[in-house]
């Protein structure tokens, strides 16, 4: 957002035209993405689609039906639209049709290296701010290039406590604007 519309939106704020809240420390304003939805269907403003889907949407592509069917289960059950994929064929047929805000990608598939597949996703303009959080019980983190690395959102080695990739989930997901939305 520009300087124009951030100061725009702070004075609304501030005249209380639109619910926010500060975090603890924090200078910047917070506001709901429900609250923000809600402000912008009652002034007429054009709601963009990330801002109105309420339900984050995640993309497990893993070659495993042991990893996918635990995890799909699980993030369904913590309010997630959950799509998968056993390679990356099918991963890219689904970026398409889902457009998932979060790619859950075990690095080695049996068609496709994870790598080539990040590569191929960042090129799409669509796709480029889904979060890719990669996984892989084989390679570790030094295994993977810095150019690599920086194309995702983070890393995680495999197995994985659950409760810790929904934190590392919540924060992407922040970061897309799902949550909270900061000014």
């Amino acid at each position: 957002m520009g300087a124009r519309s951030s100061s725009s939106i702070q004075k609304k704020i501030v005249a209380g035209e639109i619910p926010a809240f500060r975090s603890a420390g924090g200078r910047d304003y917070r506001i709901t993405r429900a609250d923000l939805i809600k402000y912008m269907q009652s002034h007429a403003i054009p709601v963009p689609r990330e801002l109105s889907d309420p339900d984050p949407r995640v993309l497990i592509v893993d070659d495993d039906p042991v990893v996918t069917e635990p995890l799909e289960e699980f993030l369904t059950l913590h309010g997630f639209k959950v799509c998968t994929a056993q390679s990356g064929l099918q991963a890219g047929y689904s970026l398409k049709a889902f457009k998932p805000h979060i790619i859950l990608l075990d690095m080695l598939l049996g068609d496709m290296d994870g790598r080539d597949f990040i590569k191929i996703s960042s090129a799409d303009k669509e796709m480029r701010n889904a979060k890719i959080i990669g996984m892989s019980a084989y390679l570790k983190r030094e295994d993977i290039s810095a150019e690599d690395l920086s194309k995702m959102h983070m890393f995680l080695s495999k197995p994985f406590h659950y409760d810790r990739l929904l934190k590392k989930m919540e924060r992407a997901i922040e970061k897309l604007g799902q949550r909270q939305i900061s000014f």
